[in-house]
């Protein structure tokens, strides 16, 4: 849609109303006239006059024809941008040409941009499409975490690369794995950070193992346990080192 406005300027002293029309400034053949010279009787007569006797020589892009409001009506209006300006300033033969064509480059050359439109509200369809956007980026954040969890569960399987062995199930190891599976860790976990066989540990959970006495509780909480671990993954790797660099 076409949004047309008047804007007030000036032309060497003469008042005249440039159209923003179409994203681009026009002038009425009137205003046109008025700003050559052309006597107030013969302003929009004359121009018409002088495009008519060059139309060949004018585009869409320098002239076109709107409707516009004059006097409370409707009427048909030709009008300039500022290259049909431009024409009409060679053609015509007044004093005042040369400075409206130079006018006329400054002035309307100036490009104008239309007017926003509202916004209207989204539809159901939308809101939908919006939703499923969001869930797109909600799911892809899970499978982030899930992916961070499955590189914890790969790092310790790295660790248990510089293990030698498999410890034996003792009641201190027994008791750390109740803890840690009461914390929620997996049987394999369990297994790879106590340096014992995941079938040992599910056996153990299972009952085939001699349990602690009912009621008894770890003696050890699982900082102390996963530090216990630190360390002694500590020492095993200098104890490594220190062997190859032997």
């Amino acid at each position: 849609m076409n949004i047309t406005q008047l804007t007030p300027a000036e032309f060497f002293g003469t008042p005249v109303s440039i159209l923003d029309h179409a994203g681009k400034r026009w002038l009425t053949a009137e205003e046109a006239g008025r700003c050559l010279g052309y006597n107030d009787a013969n302003t929009s007569a004359g121009i018409r006059n002088l495009y008519t006797r060059h139309a060949d020589e004018f585009s869409e892009e320098d002239a076109c024809r709107i409707s516009l409001m004059r006097q409370g009506q409707n009427r048909e209006s030709l009008i300039f941008s500022a290259t049909g300006c431009q024409k009409l300033g060679f053609f015509a033969n007044t004093c005042r040409a040369k400075d409206f064509r130079t006018w006329a480059a400054k002035v309307l050359a100036a490009q104008t941009y239309p007017i926003p439109l509202p916004t209207s509200p989204l539809t159901g369809e939308e809101r939908l499409d919006r939703l499923d956007a969001n869930m797109a980026t909600l799911a892809e954040s899970m499978n982030m975490l899930l992916m961070q969890k499955d590189l914890t569960s790969k790092y310790i399987g790295l660790l248990e690369l510089n293990q030698q062995g498999k410890r034996k199930m003792t009641a201190e190891i027994r008791e750390q794995i109740t803890a840690l599976a009461a914390e929620g860790m997996n049987n394999a976990d369990i297994g790879r950070l106590l340096r014992v066989s995941r079938t040992a540990v599910s056996l153990y959970l299972a009952g085939k193992y001699r349990s602690l006495p009912e009621g008894a509780t770890p003696q050890k909480p699982v900082e102390e346990i996963l530090e216990g671990w630190i360390q002694r993954e500590k020492t095993q790797l200098l104890t490594n080192l220190l062997s190859k660099e032997g």
